[in-house]
């Protein structure tokens, strides 16, 4: 039964565990300027291997890579440098890239920004400042409309790095794409 299943919650210990294999790092050379390298955030969202990041953290990109790491994080990574620009979009601030699907990287499911409300728990997982693989927490703070589009607000914290990760429900749903700023 599939309600049963929407209904349950998981601890921000339990969520890292589940989802994090499906965050990748994302770094890309030329983004800024000629020899300038930056990086981001992103997330499978299905097993063909499309990943969701922000349009900033791609824009102006002369190559990207995706780095996986590995379960548990035993020192193990790849790096993906077949990839595919399937969609921008500037306005949206939203990108989708194709890599070859790695085995045993389950997505993480979609769920529906609109059913968050304020006061609901968060979870976000990013590469604050090139940490990679931070877990940071906290609640929907607000709903916005900004500049005509609408927002979800959160008091978890996201730096220069988070931008491109998913902001995950406690039932493990993707809610949102974290960005650093508005």
């Amino acid at each position: 039964d599939s309600s049963s299943e929407e209904e349950q919650t998981f601890s921000p210990a339990e969520l890292f565990s589940k989802v994090s294999p499906a965050v990748v790092t994302i770094s890309v050379r030329g983004s800024r300027g000629v020899d300038r390298t930056g990086s981001g955030t992103g997330f499978f969202i299905d097993d063909q291997g499309t990943i969701v990041t922000n349009h900033h953290v791609i824009e102006h990109a002369q190559s990207v890579g995706i780095k996986l790491i590995g379960q548990r994080y035993q020192g193990g990574f790849q790096w993906l440098n077949e990839v595919e620009l399937l969609i921008a979009d500037e306005e949206l601030d939203l990108a989708l890239l194709r890599v070859p699907h790695p085995e045993g990287i389950d997505p993480i499911p979609l769920g529906d920004s609109e059913e968050v409300d304020v006061g609901s728990r968060i979870i976000c997982i990013g590469n604050p400042l090139g940490l990679e693989h931070t877990l940071s927490d906290g609640l929907v703070s607000a709903r916005r409309i900004h500049q005509g589009r609408r927002w979800v607000q959160m008091t978890a914290p996201i730096s220069p790095g988070n931008s491109g990760g998913p902001v995950i429900a406690m039932n493990g749903r993707v809610v949102g794409v974290a960005t650093a700023s508005i």
